[in-house]
Parts: C-alpha cells; sequence; structure tokens
C-alpha cells in the first residue's frame, strides 16, 4: 500500500500560495498584452485623427499636425478618405472617386478637416485659406462640404468665411469669422394616425441657410 502524504500544513498552505501568485502572474502579464496590443492598434489606424462622437453624429477631425503636412487620412468600418495636397481620394469596398481642391499650392493652409456621418451619409468638411489675391495681398478662408454618394464624391458647399491680411511687421489683420457649421434637425411630423420622424442635414454660414436633405 502506497503510504500517505507527509506534508505539513505549512508546506500545504505555502504550495497553494504558490500556484496562486503564478495565476496572479500570468493574468497581469495577459492583461499588460491585451492593452499593449490595443494601444498599437489605435495609434496606427487613428495617428491622423481624433474620433468624436456627439449622439446622432460621428465625426474624425484631422490633427494640426498633419493638416500642416497637407496629409489627412480617416478610415471608417471600409470607408477610407485621403485629403493630400490638392486631392480628395475615396474609396470603399466597390468604388473609388477622386476629385481636385479648387484652392492648392504652397500657400494655401488648411485650418479644419473633418469626416462626418450622419445615418448612412458621410460629408468631408474642408477649411482652407487660399492664396493671397496677386492684387490686394487679401486671404479669403473657405469652407467646402463634400459628400460621397453613389460611389462618387460630390461638392455641396463653397461658400467664404474671413478675409485677413498680412501686415509688414508679420501679423494679420482679421476680419471676424462668420458663424457657420453643419448639424442633424429632427421633427416629428404628424401623418394621418402616425407620428414620422424627419432626419434633415442643415447648414448655416452668416445669415444664409439651408438643407442638405434627409438622412
Amino acid at each position: 500500500m502506497k503510504q500517505g502524504s507527509n506534508q505539513t500544513p505549512c508546506e500545504i498552505v505555502s504550495r497553494a500560495l504558490a500556484f496562486a501568485v503564478k495565476v496572479l502572474l500570468v493574468s497581469c502579464f495577459a492583461s499588460l498584452f491585451m492593452t499593449t496590443a490595443h494601444a498599437v492598434l489605435v495609434k496606427k489606424t487613428s495617428r491622423r485623427a481624433m474620433f468624436v462622437h456627439r449622439s446622432h453624429r460621428y465625426a474624425f477631425i484631422c490633427a494640426e499636425k498633419w493638416r500642416a503636412l497637407k496629409d489627412c487620412r480617416f478610415y471608417d468600418h471600409g470607408f477610407n478618405v485621403e485629403v493630400w495636397q490638392n486631392e480628395i481620394l475615396v474609396h470603399d469596398v466597390r468604388h473609388r472617386d477622386t476629385i481636385t481642391l479648387p484652392d492648392a499650392g504652397p500657400k494655401v493652409q488648411w485650418s479644419f478637416v473633418r469626416l462626418r456621418t450622419f445615418g448612412k451619409r458621410r460629408l468631408i468638411e474642408i477649411q482652407l485659406w487660399a492664396a493671397p489675391d496677386k492684387t490686394t495681398g487679401i486671404q479669403t478662408q473657405k469652407w467646402f462640404v463634400y459628400e460621397w454618394r453613389n460611389g462618387h464624391l460630390k461638392q455641396d458647399l463653397e461658400l467664404s468665411l474671413q478675409k485677413r491680411k498680412q501686415l509688414a511687421s508679420g501679423k494679420f489683420l482679421v476680419d471676424p469669422p462668420v458663424p457657420h457649421g453643419l448639424s442633424a434637425q429632427v421633427k416629428h411630423l404628424k401623418i394621418a394616425s402616425r407620428i414620422e420622424v424627419v432626419r434633415k442635414i442643415v447648414w448655416h454660414c452668416g445669415r444664409q441657410r439651408g438643407n442638405l436633405g434627409v438622412f
């Protein structure tokens, strides 16, 4: 017959504690590995943009560093946007299209680039300072809105927001900015005995108002 275990209670407790410590260390290393892998993935996929979520809409905003290089890229569930130098390149699973920005060149400065999603509609906003006028030296800040529709890029808006002129001292004489933006408008309409929800993309620029249809 086999003899019984000769371990003392202290030895049994010691072995149990050692096993528990090993399990805890393995769990910590696994958690650290997953956190690091996730951080690397996020850095690779969104290093050019900051993701912002506000209830009914999504937005990807290009960081200042990449705007200065004129190289803004966004990725959203298979939808790819590259705003590079003087072009906007968009491609999804089935389609690909390119459009040339009306203002380009070394003297053009990008001040804001954003990809926005309203429902299934995707819009690209670009604000830039155009090159100075050759006669007056005045620069105009413009607001462009493009949309991806049926596999093609379409320009929805081109509006002026602000003007400035560089003085001999290097400083700028700047006009007040014009309030502007895109937003979602939600209305509840009573049709017969039911309530229908209508969602529209609306825009404003100073006193100008309009909409880009439903979403």
